[in-house]
């Protein structure tokens, strides 16, 4: 017995090392193609580049544009957050309809896409318990420096609207998202996924408050501008420029905020949900009660001709 097992592990040693030395060959050869693969790319794109001049004023121009966009889109929140309360004043209407919905206080709010906070101020001057979310840096910091100048205990932070449930550990007795944040998502998929976010951080009975440009009268009248806003008292103007690409269905959003002698524009594709579909993409996604309101008084809907869309959904 003590002979076959010795027999047996020389065989089984000359197995593992003629396994081991096939196995490095192998990753050793298939490393040496990717090499020579990369090797050979490169020289390619090398000889295109040095002879090809067109190439190489196509490949950076492509380089400085994507370079100054990004750095002009940074530019363009860093100076609206300083006057974004002065372009979007926060309305007594609006913040009657939310406590309508809300309920006497004390109760949980969750402000979505809630820019430099002025609702989220105003509603915590008032009693309620809230928590401010929104992607943009600068717009969280300036509601921090508000929030801690007025001495108010709101729960800031800075974070995706479809990652909510990775930021948020609380329920809520509402959650609002206004100003047309909603249709900055690119397609019904990702506003699905938002709306069950939002039913899964609902208190039972909880409600969800939604406001958007209403997109019905948008396409239907194909309407390529909003009013402009104007404040005089600071010298401030934006203007708002809707042009609808039927081909990706997406409005491109062109804004140009002159502020200071200076202009500085900006552009984004929106996503110009209808009605029908908000009210579908809300009941697959566990809302039983909606309402459509015409605008924050609370009067109906009409698509042809309501300018805003007001979603209460339970």
């Amino acid at each position: 017995m003590r002979g076959i097992n010795r027999n047996f592990n020389f065989k089984f040693c000359f197995f593992l090392k003629d396994l081991f030395v096939g196995t490095f060959f192998t990753i050793n050869f298939l490393l040496i193609l990717l090499i020579i693969q990369i090797y050979y790319n490169r020289k390619i794109l090398q000889k295109v580049y040095h002879k090809n001049e067109d190439f190489r004023t196509i490949l950076g121009n492509t380089i400085n544009n994507v370079f100054l966009k990004e750095c002009s889109v940074m530019s363009f929140y860093e100076e609206i957050s300083k006057y974004y309360d002065f372009i979007f004043p926060i309305g007594k209407e609006k913040i009657n309809f939310i406590k309508k919905v809300a309920g006497e206080k004390p109760k949980d709010l969750l402000d979505v896409a809630c820019g430099t906070g002025g609702y989220s101020l105003e509603l915590s001057k008032q009693g309620y318990n809230v928590t401010a979310v929104d992607l943009d840096y600068k717009m969280v910091e300036e509601l921090r420096n508000k929030s801690l100048n007025n001495n108010l205990d709101i729960n800031i932070l800075q974070g995706n609207m479809l990652e909510l449930n990775q930021k948020l550990n609380s329920k809520y007795d509402l959650v609002f998202c206004i100003g047309n944040s909603l249709v900055h998502l690119n397609e019904e998929k990702e506003i699905e996924k938002f709306f069950k976010e939002i039913k899964s951080l609902l208190k039972k009975g909880g409600s969800l408050v939604i406001q958007i440009i209403n997109y019905d009268r948008v396409l239907m009248h194909n309407v390529n501008f909003l009013p402009t806003i104007e404040n005089k008292d600071v010298g401030i103007k934006f203007k708002r420029i809707y042009n609808y690409d039927k081909n990706t269905n997406k409005v491109l959003f062109k804004t140009i905020l002159q502020v200071n002698g200076k202009e500085i524009e900006n552009e984004i594709a929106l996503y110009p949900i209808l009605s029908k579909d908000i009210i579908k993409l809300l009941r697959s996604s566990g809302f039983e009660s909606i309402q459509l309101f015409g605008d924050f008084k609370g009067n109906k809907f009409e698509p042809h001709n309501s300018y805003p869309l007001v979603v209460v959904a339970y």
